[in-house]
């Protein structure tokens, strides 16, 4: 049985996980200017880069297939799918930061991310084929293991402290990990699923599943992502496979296939479309000051809470959103932004409303 400090504890966990939660899935609403009007953006992410070179088999380094790899599929889904906008994390041998990787995608307003990487196993040269993780909690001791080595290049960061707040062995982290990115789940599973089939059908390549871990650089995005482990480097024939010219190209040809599974399937479904021609309406902007996942927040009675006029519930994407005020003006609602965080609302941010529909607005 729980005591009372205990009780407390896990009560103060889930709201300030909540929060968090909050202010990840905010990132989009705050742009820097590169946001597209483009029905559709994809971000495409090759791995590690610069002095962080990745694994390294034996005549190859991870950061460089996985640009090649990277550079070819854009070109061809800009080749099958002119209206789709492509933005690459890096198009060179250059080092960009984990949370930087999100970042772009997240201020470029993406729909989708993709990460490309390779694989190595020690002392086990015979292991061999693809997988693609989706972000969630570390399932079994490998994916466990092969989010550690991808995650590792914090270290070569300028301010690896920032990431510490990720650690899966604390309450904390483990929460969060299970908050974050569960409104994209599906979506991420899809495409997933749909880069599997592409990888292991039209390459024969062995099919390793869709798996589940908590990499960083999925963590920082707010948009359907994925990360796919093209092959083991540690394998002696995947490794030459994937260093071939032929190994780059249908590598890429694969991936671009399933690419255009799911993005066809989104406009058959309207989204896109729904998304380009948006109806033009009154833009309402609102304050969102918490977020809880499984229950109403109990405090919201008292403490700063006691100062805030008409707080109403709205479920989305899964959580239990805490919003308040009603404002044609950006400039009125910056005005009450900035009293709740000096009440104590230190997570408060503006969301805009177009029909009752969620939108991006430019800045806070």
């Amino acid at each position: 049985m729980l005591n009372y400090s205990s009780t407390v504890e896990i009560r103060q966990i889930l709201l300030f996980s909540g929060l968090l939660t909050v202010f990840y899935l905010s990132l989009p609403l705050v742009s820097s200017g590169q946001s597209s009007n483009n029905a559709y953006t994809v971000v495409l992410d090759a791995g590690h880069g610069g002095k962080d070179p990745g694994c390294s088999g034996v005549h190859s380094r991870e950061k460089e297939i996985c640009l090649n790899v990277a550079l070819r599929l854009g070109e061809k889904i800009k080749e099958r799918h002119p209206e789709v906008e492509v933005v690459y994390t890096r198009d060179s041998d250059v080092f960009i930061p984990l949370k930087e990787r999100a970042a772009i995608a997240n201020r470029n307003n993406s729909d989708l991310f993709i990460s490309l990487h390779c694989n190595y196993i020690d002392n086990k040269p015979h292991v061999h084929g693809a997988e693609t993780y989706v972000m969630g909690l570390h399932k079994t001791r490998q994916n466990l293991d092969v989010a550690k080595r991808e995650n590792s290049v914090i270290k070569l960061e300028d301010n690896p402290h920032q990431y510490a707040d990720l650690d899966p062995d604390s309450p904390l982290g483990h929460i969060i990990l299970q908050n974050v990115q569960s409104a994209n789940l599906e979506h991420s599973i899809r495409v997933a699923s749909l880069i599997q089939a592409a990888l292991s059908e039209q390459l024969k390549r062995f099919n390793r599943g869709v798996k589940q871990a908590g990499f960083i650089v999925l963590y920082y995005t707010t948009m359907p992502a994925v990360l796919v482990e093209m092959g083991f480097l540690s394998n002696r024939s995947e490794e030459d496979y994937l260093l071939s010219e032929d190994g780059t190209e249908n590598m890429a040809d694969a991936l671009s296939n399933a690419f255009s599974n799911y993005y066809t399937d989104l406009v058959n479904d309207e989204q896109i479309a729904n998304k380009a021609e948006a109806p033009t309406v009154e833009t309402l902007y609102r304050i969102q000051i918490a977020a809880s996942r499984n229950q109403p927040i109990s405090q919201t009675q008292s403490g700063p809470w006691e100062e805030v006029d008409d707080v109403y519930i709205q479920e989305e994407g899964g959580l239990f959103k805490y919003l308040t005020g009603n404002f044609r003006s950006l400039e009125d609602a910056n005005i009450e932004k900035e009293r709740l965080r000096d009440i104590g609302f230190n997570g408060a941010f503006i969301v805009a409303y177009k029909d009752n529909v969620r939108i991006s607005i430019s800045s806070e």
